[in-house]
């Protein structure tokens, strides 16, 4: 049996679903939410900057099935993967490492893929996360198709349970069709799962809502949200016009769709083939006004430069590693406000007050936000006197 995350409530805000928890992976390792996650690989080859704020990293590895057959069968090969991993787990640190594992084919992994995936997990992550096959699930069609990927599922948790010290993270595809979306949250529950993420393949918080707030209100039902760690993965900062100069950063809304932590954005919308075009010059959060600046002259230079940063500004133009790392450097800092506006004190605004003063939140957002407050709190009113 695998040991349940232990995950504390704190606080939560009175008409958002911005909340705060503590979470215990292990004896050595905690994390305090709202996090959000800084890419461990970019951390690694970036070993120079010492980000300003960083409490949770994580790592999404894609392979298929011949590089895991590799890895199983040639020393060599395995070692390698090893060695890169050892190297992300360092860059890390003593902050939690989440490694999420994307099997890219479209069939499923067999018992000794699987058992290998589970393995490599349990070795350097914090969590032992079921391994993704978005390749299967974006397509995935209701009745046998969400059949068989649940069938994964269980595979996947037998597999984890012969042999696990750690607690597991449910992987929770987006894109299932909506009438399966409580089959798969209720066959979590029921094997104790508390840690999940949430895939959005490349949506925005606001796209995905229909479906979070299904997992959201089935969670509420097996009576398991207060006690459960929301992570997003592909999470869309949104996609803006080339010729925009500012634009809403979608993202760091997330907290307020109910998740707890969420990672970059690991899979694109679309592939553009062509000839390459001009560089684009790099676009920047700024926690002032929520929103992703495109940078190109010395007065947005000076317009962006944060109060707080690990990283100059300059260095972001032509390098979109550095560009990444400087806006979930720039969220994990907005992360360290948030709880303090849930019970704000006096002369200090309400979270929901302080969001409508930023510039690029915009209205919509913030009315979906609100509307998905009250009706999760509708529901739990209602279970309570069934």
């Amino acid at each position: 049996m695998s040991p349940t995350l232990e995950v504390k409530f704190r606080d939560q805000d009175n008409e958002l679903l911005h909340r705060a928890l503590d979470i215990r992976f292990s004896s050595q390792q905690r994390l305090s939410t709202p996090a959000r996650a800084i890419d461990a690989r970019l951390a690694s080859r970036n070993s120079n900057i010492s980000l300003a704020e960083t409490h949770l990293f994580e790592c999404y590895s894609r392979s298929g099935a011949s590089s895991v057959n590799d890895r199983m069968f040639t020393k060599a090969k395995e070692q390698d993967y090893s060695y890169e991993l050892n190297t992300v787990r360092r860059a890390a640190g003593a902050s939690p490492l989440l490694l999420f594992q994307e099997f890219f084919e479209t069939s499923y992994p067999t018992d000794k893929q699987l058992q290998f995936l589970i393995r490599t997990a349990h070795s350097y992550s914090d969590i032992v996360a079921i391994p993704l096959v978005s390749r299967i699930t974006d397509k995935v069609k209701a009745g046998a198709g969400v059949d068989e990927y649940l069938k994964f599922v269980v595979r996947a948790l037998q597999c984890v349970d012969t042999y696990n010290k750690k607690p597991v993270m449910g992987i929770v595809p987006l894109k299932l069709p909506f009438i399966h979306m409580e089959d798969l949250v209720s066959l979590y529950c029921k094997r104790d799962v508390r840690a999940f993420c949430l895939d959005f393949a490349a949506s925005t918080p606001d796209t995905a809502r229909q479906s979070l707030e299904q997992v959201l209100f089935s969670l509420a039902k097996e009576e398991a949200l207060k006690e459960s760690f929301i992570h997003a993965i592909n999470v869309s900062p949104g996609r803006p016009r080339t010729t925009k100069t500012v634009s809403a950063c979608q993202s760091i809304l997330s907290y307020g769709y109910g998740v707890d932590s969420f990672g970059d954005l690991h899979r694109t919308r679309m592939i553009i083939k062509g000839p390459p075009s001009r560089p684009v010059p790099p676009r920047l959060f700024s926690r002032r006004d929520y929103g992703d600046h495109m940078v190109s002259t010395r007065q947005s230079f000076r317009d962006i430069a944060p109060e707080k940063s690990g990283m100059s500004v300059q260095s972001c133009v032509g390098n979109k590693d550095l560009t990444r790392l400087f806006n979930s450097e720039q969220h994990s800092l907005e992360t360290r406000i948030l709880p303090q506006l849930m019970n704000p004190g006096r002369g200090q605004p309400r979270l929901g007050e302080y969001l409508a003063k930023k510039e690029y939140v915009e209205k919509d957002n913030l009315k979906h936000m609100k509307a998905l407050g009250v009706n999760l709190r509708k529901k739990r009113v209602q279970r309570r006197f069934l």
